[in-house]
């Protein structure tokens, strides 16, 4: 769990965490996953990558980010979900649908999922 990866993260002096196979289960440890992914890199510097057979997540930080897809590691889609609070303002190029100043909350109909159309995708996240 989380404890298993900060004593890693800190003692180890690990520069990234990879977890293998982390997406399979039930809906309940899906979510009890991506809040651990989201708490750790609240609380470590330590990139933490969530891998498995056709998913790749991860938690981006505000700021501008550069994501190369096609990797062979990922499905043709980019989903952008706002973990722990919500996002208030996004903008991306690459995506078949590309969101300029657009606010991201966890709630029906407002994270959105769209295919990649370029092999490099742009966001800003700005600071909240």
């Amino acid at each position: 769990g989380r404890l298993a990866l900060d004593r890693w993260a800190t003692y180890e002096q690990f520069d990234v965490v990879y977890v293998l196979g982390s997406h399979g289960g039930r809906l309940d440890q899906s979510l009890s996953i991506l809040n651990t992914l989201y708490k750790h890199t609240k609380s470590s510097e330590t990139p933490l990558f969530l891998i498995a057979p056709d998913t790749l997540t991860f938690v981006l930080p505000p700021g501008r980010h550069k994501i190369y897809v096609n990797t062979g590691l990922e499905g043709s889609f980019c989903g952008l979900v706002p973990l722990g609070e919500p996002c208030r303002s996004i903008s991306t190029t690459g995506l078949a649908y590309n969101l300029n100043k657009h606010k991201l909350i966890l709630a029906p109909k407002s994270v959105p999922t769209t295919p990649s159309m370029d092999q490099i995708l742009s966001l800003l996240i700005p600071q909240t």
